[in-house]
């Protein structure tokens, strides 16, 4: 169980370092200086990031818990999820100074990077799920037939 959760705070803080950087990309290449002091604190905010990346991605751990339904595992992976990005948001007074119009783009900007990360989550999983029962199977039909 340890392994799996560094597994997973690995992932998030991965994440969180891949999302600054796209962040930073993204605003910077389209000029947007919706938050002007971003690049005053680029050290909070790089660690924001990774809190925000550990936040969302780590919290996906719940779904290796058998005995909970998906849609329980789905609840608690959004409301952890979105509990640390508010933590992190009042925080650091993200919504403080930014106006309504970048409030909103903000929360959709990251929902869909959410989204994203979900997507990316569950093609995964499907895929290593593939590769399992491929390896079950090949492993099924090496068995000699029980002649009894």
């Amino acid at each position: 169980m340890i392994k799996l959760f560094v597994k997973h705070l690995s992932y998030g803080v991965a994440w969180g370092c891949f999302l600054f950087v796209l962040y930073v990309v993204l605003y910077d290449s389209f000029g947007i200086k919706s938050i002007p002091y971003f690049l005053d604190k680029p050290t909070v905010h790089a660690i924001s990031f990774v809190v925000l990346g550990v936040g969302f991605v780590s919290s996906g751990i719940v779904y290796e818990i058998e005995r909970l339904g998906f849609v329980l595992k789905l609840i608690i992976h959004i409301v952890v999820g979105i509990g640390v990005f508010m933590l992190v948001l009042l925080g650091n007074g993200w919504l403080s100074e930014a106006s309504p119009s970048a409030i909103i783009s903000n929360v959709i900007f990251n929902a869909l990077i959410l989204f994203a990360v979900w997507i990316v989550s569950y093609i995964r999983d499907k895929k290593e799920v593939r590769e399992i029962n491929k390896m079950i199977t090949k492993k099924n039909s090496m068995k000699p037939l029980d002649t009894e």
